[in-house]
């Protein structure tokens, strides 16, 4: 059974895994006996998948659970996908959305037959394209302050991949073949994530490239005075 919610669902739910995951190490102390939980079987952490394929995610409870439904959860603030199965053996067939790429969080969680939450896990797995955008967009030009605390000074530089079937996908990341390179380091460091640290003031430019495609964003850093 697949489904979607909106953005409002997706906070409550991952807030009742969240609770259920720091209250069951306690749990666990008073009854002095190792916590039960969740064995998912596949596919193995990190794993690499393709956007538009379908993925199965086997899970296996363990039996203190008494497991009656499984459920899982994974998406975006704009869009939450939930998967659920009720009836073991647990086999949740999760279809990967073509417009996501990279890292990919699951969350899962194990229902009793009244509907209580007693277990939960998480699967991380990376959504890569099997080919190459055709253009890419990067962020408008960047102006920064110099100085202040390291959050006063960080921008994310935001690519957007096109590819020949239409899709748009996120592809500000090195393992989905982006790369920065800034002119001045001085001025503005950038990691290979896209993220920005300001340096002294001055001006430099970011050069972002995904194969043979490239594109450049300026960036003036200001001192912190002139600014006001």
């Amino acid at each position: 059974m697949v489904s979607s919610f909106s953005r409002y669902a997706l906070a409550g739910l991952m807030l009742c895994a969240g609770c259920l995951m720091a209250a069951l190490p306690a749990a666990a102390k008073e009854k002095k006996s190792a916590r039960p939980g969740i064995t998912i079987e596949s596919p193995a952490q990190g794993a690499i998948v393709r956007p538009g394929s379908w993925v199965t995610v086997k899970v296996r409870p363990d039996a203190a659970l008494k497991a009656q439904r499984v459920s899982l959860l994974v998406g975006t603030w704009e869009e939450l996908w939930t998967v659920t199965d009720e009836q073991p053996p647990f086999e949740l067939v999760l279809p990967i959305d073509r417009k996501w790429s990279g890292p990919l969080r699951i969350v899962l969680s194990v229902l009793s037959r009244r509907e209580k939450l007693v277990g939960s896990g998480e699967l991380l797995i990376n959504v890569v394209p099997s080919d190459t955008p055709v253009s890419i967009a990067v962020t408008d030009p960047v102006r920064m302050l110099a100085g202040g605390v390291s959050n006063d000074r960080q921008e994310h530089i935001n690519v957007r991949g096109t590819y020949a079937d239409g899709t748009v996908r996120d592809v500000a990341r090195h393992d989905l073949g982006t790369t920065f390179h800034s002119s001045d380091p001085r001025v503005v460091a950038v990691d290979g994530e896209g993220f920005l640290t300001a340096g002294v003031p001055g001006q430099a430019v970011v050069t972002v490239k995904n194969g043979p495609l490239l594109e450049t964003v300026p960036v003036q850093v200001e001192a912190r005075s002139a600014a006001r």
